[in-house]
């Protein structure tokens, strides 16, 4: 066995590297077992009685009866009588050779394997590494998470619904819309959207005054009722929604909230944003 652990450098896919250190596997070897050249003399030197107490003590210890029988020229099974004699069972007998050396088995290496080596980092890095890690968790990357005000317990963010954008559905991209519709087809609609939310609005108001819950009330409002969305995240999820919110092939109002939350970013995060390239 190596007293010295062989260390090799392991590179991860995401580029970091860590050191490993050689392990040995070492299992205590039960087969084909030879005693000590000291302990077989001493073994063979002693009487009778003594020799059959000593037997029983080394079976204790994990000697195999083979191993002892080939010290002493015999059948194993000899040595196991030797054990279960009353020579070897007797008090006196025992202590007589109660001190006399029982060897560990020895020990074979069946095997190596690389662990990770754990580096304890001394006073300065660690608290350093302290300092820098509310920081690391601002950019570790999970997911934003959203939050819609509950305007069922809440009043109207408006007094009318806003009218919205027509677009023509694109054919090749179920997310994207076109703004080809012609002037004269959004006046016709217009007009009748805005007569439906007129009315969904009425309806509204009439519920609440006569004490209908808002709850209750809140379900003949159209789709297009303005509400309030709360997003939290990391630095890192800001940046990579904005990117992905702001390319092309985005629902247009998507893309409109992420070029607005673009300048509050670059407002708070100037530097970062220099780095993204983001003006």
């Amino acid at each position: 066995m190596s007293d010295t652990p062989e260390i090799k450098l392991v590179k991860t896919s995401r580029g970091s590297t860590y050191r490993m250190k050689k392990k040995e596997i070492v299992k205590v070897q039960k087969s084909n077992l030879t005693l000590p050249y000291e302990v077989g003399k001493l073994l063979r030197g002693l009487a009778m009685p003594q020799k059959k107490a000593y037997c029983l003590l080394l079976v204790e210890g994990s000697w195999t009866l083979q191993s002892i029988a080939n010290e002493l020229l015999c059948h194993r099974q000899t040595v196991l009588d030797y054990t279960r004699s009353k020579e070897a069972q007797d008090p006196d007998v025992l202590a007589s050779v109660w001190d006399l050396p029982i060897p560990k088995l020895p020990r074979v290496v069946v095997g190596e394997v690389y662990e990770k080596e754990i580096v304890q980092p001394d006073a300065d890095v660690l608290k350093r590494l302290l300092e820098l890690q509310p920081l690391a968790q601002k950019v570790r990357s999970y997911s934003p998470k959203f939050r819609e005000e509950a305007e069922e317990y809440t009043k109207l963010l408006a007094d009318e619904i806003p009218l919205f954008e027509l677009r023509r559905q694109d054919t090749k991209n179920r997310q994207n819309s076109i703004n080809d519709i012609t002037d004269e087809t959004k006046s016709k609609w217009n007009t009748k959207i805005r007569e439906h939310f007129s009315k969904a609005k009425a309806i509204y108001d009439g519920m609440i005054a006569d004490g209908i819950a808002k709850e209750c009330a809140r379900f003949i409002l159209p789709l297009a009722t303005p509400t309030r969305l709360y997003m939290s995240g990391s630095v890192r999820s800001f940046i990579h929604w904005i990117a992905l919110r702001s390319s092309h092939g985005t629902q247009k109002e998507h893309m409109e909230l992420a070029e607005d939350a673009r300048k509050i970013f670059i407002e708070h995060l100037p530097l970062v944003s220099e780095a993204l390239g983001w003006k």
